[in-house]
């Protein structure tokens, strides 16, 4: 997932199990992933192909965003 050159982003890891990336000049949030489990920790590899997250039960999933 590439956004604008040196446009700032965050990532959002909500209780429905969605996580979001959102630009701050866009209005738009990016759905990256969807689970059925509460997410506590999100996190994206400095590369930014891979995405880690860890749910309310302490399991760690790691997702490729490229694929």
């Amino acid at each position: 997932m590439s956004g604008p050159p040196k446009a700032e982003s965050l990532l959002v890891g909500l209780f429905n199990g969605t996580v979001f990336k959102i630009f701050v000049d866009n209005a738009f949030p990016i759905p990256i992933v969807k689970q059925t489990t509460p997410i506590r920790v999100v996190d994206i590899s400095a590369d930014k192909q891979k995405i880690a997250v860890i749910d309310d039960y302490n399991s760690l999933f790691v997702y490729d965003i490229k694929s």
